[in-house]
């Protein structure tokens, strides 16, 4: 037995090839008639002649390579059926999207500040009208509580007083109660000077009457401030009628003294005291500062001085009329300041 000088397999006694390898053996025996299995045309198949097994879709013979691309290491296509790509005729790129477009800000942030700047207004306007408001309540307030001071005051001193219907510092003429400013045949004065109203009697034995001739009181309360600078005595008249002279007259004395008239006409012949007396509490003396007050309420009369009751009358002559202020001579030339005259309604 032999073996096969390139394979190293067994050779067959007379083999002319390797059954194993085809490669030609010194043996090479011609047969009759056909050519031998061993025939060196014939290379013997290492399975006897059994076919070779089934190539799927088209394949290659089994044992054989499939045909490589001129590119031996372009790896070949998975699908069996994909052409080949043409490097003349390219395909087309891929469909790319456009990106999504950014949408601008610019309105957003505008509408912001926008919204801001309303709110801001809002505040601030908000806030000065509140600021506002409370000014004008707290002003109201005060003006309130002013007024209800004073009315307090008015009705704690006088009774049934809580309505102030004339507040005249008697400055000037500017409330519109026309006072009297003239001199009158007796030597009588009347005239507003240094901010207040003076009154001056020259002649002895005469009083000097100086009206509002835009007045007309009732029931009312009637305070005024009264100074006597020189001479005599000064006073108060209320319910008058400055044409006929018919009045009441509250007469007050430099020495406290007072007297209330009534006058029917212009003549003292017929003028009639209701009542007389010192008052406790006066001021004594020129120069000094009473404060004097009337409460007239139907046929009752009440007379203050300082703020405190001093007398009371019951008389109906008169029940209403004017207002006004008075200096007196005894037997000197007389002068009487006045000032802060107020009136409230009953």
């Amino acid at each position: 037995m032999m073996n096969c000088s390139s394979c190293g397999a067994n050779l067959p006694i007379r083999a002319a090839v390797c059954p194993v390898c085809g490669t030609p053996t010194p043996y090479n025996v011609a047969s009759s008639g056909s050519s031998s299995p061993y025939d060196s045309t014939v290379p013997a198949s290492p399975y006897g002649g059994t076919p070779p097994p089934a190539t799927a879709y088209g394949s290659p013979p089994y044992g054989t390579s499939p045909s490589l691309s001129s590119n031996p290491y372009q790896p070949l296509p998975s699908n069996p059926y994909e052409v080949a790509p043409n490097p003349y005729n390219p395909p087309p790129p891929l469909y790319s999207p456009p990106p999504p477009r950014r949408r601008s800000r610019v309105g957003l942030i505008i509408g912001i500040v926008a919204l801001v700047f309303i709110l801001s207004c809002v505040g601030i306007f908000g806030g000065l009208y509140v600021v506002g408001k409370n000014q004008l309540d707290a002003q109201a307030t005060a003006t309130t509580q002013a007024t209800n001071l004073t009315a307090t005051a008015a009705v704690s001193v006088y009774p049934f007083s809580n309505k102030l219907v004339l507040d005249d510092p008697l400055s000037d003429n500017s409330k519109g109660r026309q006072w009297d400013e003239q001199t009158n045949t007796t030597g009588g004065t009347c005239k507003f000077a240094g901010q207040s109203y003076h009154i001056l009697e020259t002649k002895a034995g005469y009083f000097d009457t100086c009206y509002s001739e835009n007045s007309n009181f009732s029931n009312f309360t009637f305070q005024v401030e009264m100074t006597i600078t020189q001479g005599d005595a000064g006073g108060l008249l209320f319910r008058a009628d400055s044409g006929s002279t018919k009045l009441y007259y509250l007469r007050l004395t430099e020495s406290g003294g007072y007297r209330l008239f009534l006058y029917v006409d212009n003549s003292g012949t017929n003028a009639r005291t209701l009542k007389q007396g010192s008052v406790p509490g006066f001021n004594k003396g020129l120069n000094q500062a009473n404060l004097i007050g009337v409460v007239a309420k139907g046929d009752s009369l009440n007379l203050y001085i300082n703020k405190q009751q001093f007398a009371s009358i019951t008389d109906s002559s008169y029940t209403s009329g004017q207002i006004g202020l008075a200096a007196e001579s005894f037997s000197n030339s007389t002068e009487v300041v006045f000032t802060n005259l107020k009136i409230w309604s009953l």
